[in-house]
């Protein structure tokens, strides 16, 4: 694996200052440019070192098993090892001395700075900061950071704010380029574009169910040029390769390198195809996994999220406080759907009518339990749907007063909702036949149907009044699907309180489920 020779040798270069590796899963990154460095450093001697991991747990297992052990395998850091002064997470070498630590630890930070900082697999790190790592080597004129990832397919964020994507284009963002043997033009491996260069395989091998035979596949790759390549020829081309910069406007000393699945001998051209077809077949999530672990590539995912545009065509000829016309014959019914917070209740009355067409009366925010009673009656509202999450107590105790719904979300569900009768006093004096009813949702069902509704997909009629401040669009926009998962971008609650409405029209069939 010649590509991290240049990495080895950029640790023993001033002028690199930083050294960031955005890698694809089993890259061998980890051997070559934290431990061997590291061993380095133990039989050469004077490197103050600090090494971080996302857990206690992964650094726990890895000290022992890959850290410790790795000295043992030569004299010169074995004969260091055994005279080093070990205590669990410090190693005090004879000429040098060694930190193990976890992201955000203050233990790791005894000394007054390091010369060499080991991050590893920093994409995993909770709230990582690299400007915290670079202060600890500002003691030293030639300190170096070194950091590398895969990038983290089971945060629930986007590839352009993942630290080791965000540190990788501060660099010269490296990439391991090659020749291709027929024009001598150079190329760097990748899965291509679809319909020119790049990974390839037989389409033969799909069935006519439009499933594939994996046993049957084949793969190779072709050049820009049109060269193909087979496996039996990728590791000899690999081999031959060289590290290019592509980015001319990076970060004075820092060095960044791109390595995916195509660049490892642990993988082959059918191992790549292979994996990419099956993660096509379980959908987004997986295809993002792929993505980042094969690829280490960003993933800018599908995201469903109501836009301002489509709020606005929502607006209907009607006054905030006031009902549209409704049809003749209609029996309109009004839900609130209410969101507790700490000082005050977020709330949206709405109107439904017909099979599920619905308009927003009204909105706001109450102080107390005792004045969303009163929007309530106001309103003529059938049923206030009350978050119970939070403050849960006093919501079942409001809730047996004034006969609101508490509402719990919940992630998955055997079903839409679940209905229950709970006792609101259990546990007090005051228990006993106080039963009030439990409504438990699914969220992802109900945010999906408002999403619906809100941008037009929806066979029902969703309204709003005209002229709504400003503060209602950025509520309802604040929460987005991304890649299957619900992420909030700001204040939701309205958002909330629009998906409760949603639930309680459903639960009195005002809201019929298709």
């Amino acid at each position: 694996m010649p590509w991290w020779r240049e990495l080895a040798d950029a640790m023993l270069d001033r002028s690199v200052r930083e050294l960031w590796v955005l890698k694809n899963s089993r890259a061998g990154c980890t051997e070559n440019t934290i431990l061997a460095p590291m061993r380095y450093a133990v039989a050469n001697g004077g490197k103050q070192m600090l090494y971080v991991s996302a857990t206690l747990g992964t650094l726990e297992k890895f000290a022992e098993k890959r850290i410790k052990a790795g000295f043992m395998l030569a004299n010169k850091t074995a004969s260091a090892y055994r005279q080093a002064r070990v205590r669990e997470y410090e190693v005090f070498f004879p000429n040098c001395d060694l930190i193990l630590s976890v992201a955000g630890a203050t233990g790791g930070y005894k000394q007054s700075g390091y010369e060499w900082i080991f991050l590893d697999e920093l994409s995993t790190y909770p709230g990582f900061a690299a400007d915290v790592y670079r202060k600890r080597g500002e003691n030293y004129a030639f300190s170096k950071i070194v950091g590398i990832s895969s990038p983290d397919a089971a945060q629930k964020r986007g590839s352009d704010e993942d630290p080791i994507f965000i540190e990788y284009r501060r660099g010269d963002c490296r990439k391991w380029t090659c020749t291709d043997p027929a024009t001598g033009n150079p190329f760097v491996f990748s899965m291509g574009t679809r319909d020119g260069w790049g990974l390839r395989w037989n389409q033969d091998a799909k069935l006519d169910n439009g499933e594939w035979d994996l046993k049957r596949l084949k793969a190779w790759f072709v050049t820009p040029d049109g060269t193909t390549i087979e496996e039996a020829d990728r590791m000899n081309i690999l081999r031959a390769g060289r590290w290019e910069p592509t980015n001319v406007n990076h970060a004075p000393g820092v060095r960044s390198y791109h390595v995916n699945n195509f660049v490892s001998p642990f993988s082959s051209f059918r191992d790549i195809a292979e994996a990419f077809l099956k993660a096509k077949v379980a959908g987004s999530m997986a295809l993002r996994t792929f993505i980042y672990e094969w690829l280490a590539e960003p993933y800018y995912e599908k995201i469903d999220q109501p836009s301002i545009e489509a709020i606005t065509s929502r607006e209907s000829d009607y006054r905030r406080g006031s009902r549209p016309d409704l049809p003749e014959g209609s029996t309109p019914v009004v839900i609130i759907g209410a969101d507790v917070q700490k000082t005050h209740i977020w709330w949206v009355a709405r109107v439904f009518w017909g099979d599920g067409n619905s308009a927003l009366i009204d909105y706001g925010a109450s102080p107390t339990f005792d004045e969303l009673d009163a929007v309530a009656r106001k309103y003529d509202a059938s049923r206030v749907m009350i978050d119970a999450q939070y403050r849960k107590a006093e919501v079942y105790e409001a809730a047996h007063r004034y006969t609101f719904v508490p509402v719990e979300g919940h992630d998955r569900l055997s079903m839409p909702y679940l209905f229950s009768q709970i006792d609101p006093f259990e546990g007090t004096r005051g228990q006993g036949d106080n039963s009030i009813p439990l409504f438990k949702l699914d969220v992802d069902v109900f945010r999906t149907i408002l999403l619906d509704c809100i941008r037009g997909e929806s066979a029902r009629k969703w309204s709003i009044p005209r002229g709504l401040p400003l503060e209602y669009q950025r509520q309802i926009m604040s929460m987005r699907k991304i890649d299957g998962q619900w992420v909030q971008k700001g204040q939701d609650h309205l958002f909330d309180c629009e998906t409760y409405a949603v639930a309680g029209a459903v639960w009195s069939g005002a809201y019929r489920l298709l």
